[in-house]
């Protein structure tokens, strides 16, 4: 598989949506009560966005290394 400058667009979407998800989880959630259910979701929310904020720079490295390597 070839990789080119064009596709670093998709490690820069990972983190501003993971950053999104981080900032304003209740977003996300269409329509959701504010009971224990709907923290726990905010809080798996939370989670997965510090994940794609991780994420993000690993996928950048590797496909800079793949593009130079």
């Amino acid at each position: 598989m070839q990789y080119s400058n064009w596709d670093y667009i998709y490690a820069v979407f990972m983190l501003i949506f993971g950053i999104f998800m981080i900032i304003s989880p209740r977003s996300l959630m269409r329509k959701a009560k504010y009971d224990e259910e709907s923290l726990k979701t905010e809080s798996w929310v939370k989670k997965a966005g510090i994940g794609l904020c991780i994420m993000a720079p690993l996928f950048a490295f590797f496909i800079y290394y793949k593009i130079h390597a």
